[in-house]
């Protein structure tokens, strides 16, 4: 599997999303990294589409 790299401002980004969805609610910013850590599995499994 490739590495991936995550452009800073990009990783500042999430981060800040991540918080402010945990502010939200709790666990909610865990829920949103998840759904992101998948979407970028799925971009790597099918990197043509």
């Amino acid at each position: 599997m490739p590495d991936v790299r995550i452009h800073p401002h990009a990783q500042k980004e999430l981060d800040a999303a991540i918080a402010w969805y945990e502010d939200e609610c709790e666990h909610l910013g865990i829920e949103f990294f998840d759904e992101v850590d998948r979407a970028i599995d799925r971009i790597i499994q099918n990197p043509d589409t």
